[in-house]
């Protein structure tokens, strides 16, 4: 799978099953274990984990919507104080 290929699959995973992912001041986490950068801001973000990857400034822009939207969902789901959705179950 092409580097492109495997940030759309993060950016999309971030969009469909953002209860997957937590947030620091430094980190977006997956549950899966991969890592993000994000603690210098736009220009600085890249893949830590689990393998080092620098993103197209065009990918920047991308993720950098991305965790907009999933910053929004966290803070929804706090003010809220809701449950996340479920995830889907493959039979």
């Amino acid at each position: 799978m092409a580097k492109k290929e495997r940030l759309d699959v993060i950016i999309n995973d971030m969009n469909r099953n953002p209860h997957h992912w937590r947030l620091d001041q430094f980190h977006a986490m997956h549950r899966n274990g991969m890592k993000i950068w994000i603690g210098n801001g736009f220009f600085g973000y890249h893949v830590e984990q689990p393998n080092y990857y620098e993103p197209t400034l065009r990918e920047k822009w991308q993720l950098h919507k991305a965790l907009r939207r999933l910053r929004a969902y966290i803070a929804d789901y706090i003010a809220n104080k809701r449950t996340p959705p479920k995830s889907p179950t493959t039979p």
